[in-house]
């Protein structure tokens, strides 16, 4: 039976904290709570990272359509974002905090296109959610909207 042969050591409060006991010259991590606000894992629910994961998937997934698709598949995945972004904000009120119902129909649609193989689809619904999700996350997320908007409005046009 293995004895501590170190004291324990919070090292958050109470509600958030791991503890560190050493046995046998190895450290053994009992209790590990995880939540939102504060605690080890805080950086994974940080706003700016998701932020600018979302930034660096609407880049990734727009070139991507450009270096696959025609002009005239491009147009209509442009028209069919801006058709279904105006369809949820009309829904949504323009309040971000209410676009969650909204971000569960998309996805369940992508997966839809997704098991049906529909490219131009699929390509159009997953920046619809991107840029959903970007207007709940504000001001952090300013460049992955800004890159939607830049494509809706130059495929538009053509």
């Amino acid at each position: 039976m293995h004895q501590p042969t170190g004291a324990s050591r919070p090292v958050k409060d109470r509600l958030s904290y791991f503890t560190l006991e050493k046995y046998d010259n190895r450290l053994i991590f009992n209790r590990l709570h995880l939540q939102h606000r504060g605690g080890i894992f805080a950086w994974w629910f940080d706003p700016r990272r998701e932020a600018g994961r979302l930034d660096r998937d609407a880049v990734s997934i727009i070139e991507a359509a450009r270096a696959v698709s025609s002009s005239g598949r491009m147009r209509d995945v442009a028209l069919r974002i801006k058709d279904e972004l105006g369809t949820a904000h009309e829904r949504g009120g323009g309040d971000p905090s209410r676009y969650a119902p909204l971000i569960d129909h998309f996805k369940t649609r992508h997966r839809e296109a997704r098991r049906q193989r529909d490219d131009g689809t699929l390509t159009a619904l997953t920046l619809i959610i991107i840029y959903l999700r970007a207007e709940q996350l504000g001001a952090d997320a300013a460049p992955a909207r800004d890159h939607i908007d830049t494509f809706i409005s130059e495929w538009t046009q053509v």
